[in-house]
């Protein structure tokens, strides 16, 4: 969200903002808010970019998953909480390996959003051999955001 002193259309907006920005970021769109609410994220889609291992072992997982009613992980416990079960089905979409890259979208629900982390867990994508963190984080940091949705609407989802 950007709060402007002075008004300032949308297509003027986008064009100054993307003078400034780096050329593969692009703001596409502007819209003013209906209310002074914040809006809340929608859905965020991802991509990951995978070795060829990698990509077959995913794609295989994900016809598995396709089968499946839940989508269940485990998050371990960390210094907020403790771990839990939380089923992924409800809120990842669009997940697919096209070549050898892995496309999804997590989308927000009554629980929140899931993580990118969880969605690289279910596919074994994060799992260290040997207990190795760096092995562990290694994908997620080839993880990249493509595009986020934001609910404008002044009563929420």
């Amino acid at each position: 969200m950007i709060q402007l002193t002075d008004p300032l259309d949308a297509g003027a907006l986008c064009r100054r903002l993307n003078e400034q920005l780096p050329p593969d970021v692009r703001v596409s769109a502007a819209a003013a808010l209906p209310s002074r609410r914040c809006p809340q994220v929608r859905r965020i889609r991802n991509r990951v970019s995978l070795d060829e291992a990698e990509s077959a072992a995913a794609a295989e997982r994900i016809d598995a998953l396709a089968r499946m009613d839940q989508w269940t992980i485990d998050r371990p416990a960390t210094a907020a909480g403790p771990g839990r079960a939380v089923d992924l089905k409800g809120g990842v979409e669009d997940l697919a390996v096209q070549g050898r890259t892995l496309r999804f979208a997590l989308r927000a629900g009554p629980a929140g959003m899931p993580r990118c982390a969880d969605v690289l867990a279910l596919l074994g994508l994060t799992r260290p051999a040997g207990g190795d963190r760096v092995a562990a984080t290694e994908a997620l940091a080839r993880t990249e955001r493509t595009d986020i949705e934001y609910d404008l609407a002044p009563g929420g989802p």
